[in-house]
C-alpha cells in the first residue's frame, strides 16, 4: 500500500480496520503509521462514510464489575445484514460500589441506582467517573481520562476540603480553536443543590490543575441513572447524532423526541421556540430503561429499550426495527455515547503521570 493507491482510498481502507488493530498496524511502514496517525485526528478533513458511525457503550457484568463496549453501526446494510456490531474494548473491567436506595412502595426492599460513569468521549479521549466509596454523586468521583487505542491514561486530582457533603456535575470536551481537552466540574456544597454552583476547569496538559473560574446560578443534575444528559424538569436533554435533543415523556409508554437547530440568521440576536422541530413520537415498553443515543442522518433513532435489546425507530413509517439478529447476549447496557477513534497522546498534550493499562488478554 506504499501510495500505490489514491489517499482517499488508502483512509478509507484503514478506517475499516478494527480500531484496537490500528496500533500495531502503524508500526509496519512510515507511510501506514503516515495515514493511521492522521486517519482521525481533530484536524483532518478525512472520515468515514456519514452511514457509518461508532459509540461506547458501559455494560454490566455482575454487580460491581463493569466493561466498556464499542458499538459500530453501519446505516447501508440492507435487511438481510447485520447493522450494529459488537465487540468488547480491550480494558480490564472495572468496579463500581453501587448505591442503595430503599423503595417507599413495595416494602423496604432496596434497589441499585447508578449513577452516569461516562462523562464524554472527544477524538479518541474517553472521561469516566468512578467514586470511591460509591455513594450517588458525591464530590470524590476520581476522574479518569484513558485512550483505548493508545492504552494511555490519568486521574485527576479529586476534590478536598470542604466539598466532601455536595454533589458535583462534569462535563469534558474539545476546543477546536485552542487545541485543548477540558474537563469542567461544577460543584454544589449541599445536596439539595439550593445554592450556586462553583466552576471549576482543567486543562489537560496545562499543568495547572483546577482552575476557579466563579459561579453559576442553574441547578444541574444528572440523576439519571444511564444516561449522561441532564435532567430538565425532570425530561433529558442529550446530543444525539450531533443534534441537541429534548426527550419528553408523554405517558408511561410514549416518548416525544424534539431536535434544536441553530438558526443561520445572524441578524437575531436571541434564538426563538421556532428551531424546535419535532424528530417523533416512539412507543416504548420500558418507559424507565428506554435509551436514546443516536440520531441518524436518514432520521432514524438509535435506543435501548430494555437494557438489552437495541432498536431502530422509524418516524416516517412509525417501524420499529431490531438492531441485533446475531444472537447477542450478556448485555445490560447502562450507557452509550458517540465515539471516534484517534491517536492522541496524553503524554503528548503534556500530561505527568501517565500510566498504560495492561491488555486482558
Amino acid at each position: 500500500m506504499e501510495r500505490v493507491l489514491p489517499e482517499d482510498i488508502i483512509l478509507n481502507i484503514f478506517s475499516r480496520v478494527p480500531f484496537e488493530s490500528l496500533f500495531e498496524c502503524r508500526l509496519v511502514s512510515k507511510t501506514w503509521n503516515y495515514f493511521i496517525s492522521n486517519l482521525n485526528s481533530p484536524s483532518s478533513s478525512s472520515s468515514s462514510s456519514d452511514s457509518k458511525v461508532s459509540f461506547i457503550s458501559l455494560n454490566m457484568l455482575q454487580s460491581p464489575k463493569f466493561q466498556l463496549l464499542y458499538l459500530e453501526y453501519d446505516e447501508t446494510n440492507n435487511n438481510n445484514e447485520q447493522q450494529l456490531r459488537i465487540s468488547e474494548i480491550n480494558h480490564p473491567p472495572f468496579s463500581r460500589v453501587p448505591y442503595w436506595l430503599s423503595m417507599i412502595s413495595g416494602g423496604n426492599a432496596p434497589y441499585q441506582k447508578i449513577k452516569s460513569v461516562i462523562i464524554g468521549s472527544s477524538n479518541g479521549l474517553i472521561c469516566l467517573s468512578i467514586p470511591r466509596d460509591g455513594y450517588f454523586g458525591d464530590f470524590d468521583d476520581p476522574l479518569y481520562i484513558f485512550n483505548p487505542v493508545t492504552r494511555e491514561y490519568i486521574s485527576l486530582p479529586i476534590c478536598g476540603g470542604n466539598c466532601l457533603n455536595g454533589r458535583n456535575v462534569f462535563g469534558f470536551g474539545y476546543n477546536s480553536k485552542t487545541n485543548e481537552y477540558k474537563v469542567v466540574r461544577i460543584y454544589y456544597e449541599s445536596k439539595g443543590h439550593t445554592e450556586a454552583g462553583q466552576v471549576q476547569v482543567y486543562t489537560l496538559g496545562a499543568g495547572s490543575g483546577w482552575r476557579n473560574k466563579g459561579e453559576i446560578a442553574c441547578s444541574l443534575q444528572t440523576n439519571n441513572s444511564y444516561s449522561p444528559g441532564m435532567n430538565v424538569d425532570g425530561e433529558q436533554i442529550q446530543v444525539l447524532g450531533g443534534c441537541l435533543c429534548y426527550v419528553l415523556k408523554a405517558r408511561y409508554d410514549t416518548i416525544n423526541i424534539w431536535s434544536f437547530k441553530k438558526n443561520n440568521d445572524t441578524s437575531k440576536e436571541e434564538e426563538d421556540s421556532s428551531n424546535w422541530s419535532s424528530v417523533g413520537t416512539v412507543q416504548i415498553q420500558h418507559d424507565n430503561l428506554a435509551q436514546f443515543f443516536y440520531f441518524t442522518k436518514s432520521g432514524n433513532i438509535l435506543y435501548w429499550d430494555d437494557k438489552k435489546t437495541a432498536l431502530s425507530y422509524d418516524p416516517r413509517t412509525s417501524s420499529i426495527k431490531e438492531l441485533l439478529n446475531d444472537g447477542t447476549t450478556g448485555l445490560e447496557v447502562f450507557e452509550t455515547i458517540s465515539y471516534r477513534s484517534s491517536f492522541v497522546s496524553l503524554k503528548a498534550l503534556g500530561e505527568e503521570n501517565v500510566k498504560m493499562f495492561d491488555r486482558i488478554n
